[in-house]
């Protein structure tokens, strides 16, 4: 993993363009952190060290059998929500949703201004994050249709 040394070691940017580059949408902002250096200090398995003076910090890894990225935790009935405020719009099967307006509705819920701010990217990224939704929503086009 990005160039790690033989003592657990890397360099910050260059821990931050190999995750970039694993997963381009990657934000540490999405994550609550307003510089990515932020983002590594609260992550429970990652050491981060600051040389004196200007410069690049050092990250050294303290468990390597564990996850560097969590995922954020969401209230187990999110998807319960998406679909409860999707069915007050289209509450009969087949009845469909304009895609920005349940775009906006998810967004609201996740927490997030927009749904390409999250993790999910797109609509079919958040229906296919869930069974729960997939199971009574179909995204065709730019609609949503319930099933």
């Amino acid at each position: 993993m990005a160039s790690i040394d033989e003592h657990g070691k890397v360099v910050g940017s260059k821990l931050h363009q190999t995750i970039l580059r694993l997963d381009p949408s990657f934000d540490y902002r999405f994550y609550g952190c307003p510089t990515f250096t932020q983002f590594l200090e609260a992550q429970p398995n990652l050491k981060v060290i600051r040389p004196g003076g200007p410069g690049d910090v050092i990250i050294e890894l303290t468990g390597l059998d564990s996850t560097l990225v969590t995922e954020p935790s969401y209230p187990e009935d999110i998807w319960s929500q998406i679909d409860r405020a999707w069915s007050e719009r289209a509450a009969k099967r087949g009845q469909s949703l304009p895609g920005p307006i349940a775009a906006i509705e998810a967004a609201k819920i996740i927490g997030v201004a927009k749904v390409s701010s999250s993790q999910y990217k797109t609509l079919q990224g958040l229906l296919d994050a869930s069974d729960y939704l997939a199971k009574r929503w179909l995204r065709e086009a730019n609609t949503i249709i319930r099933r």
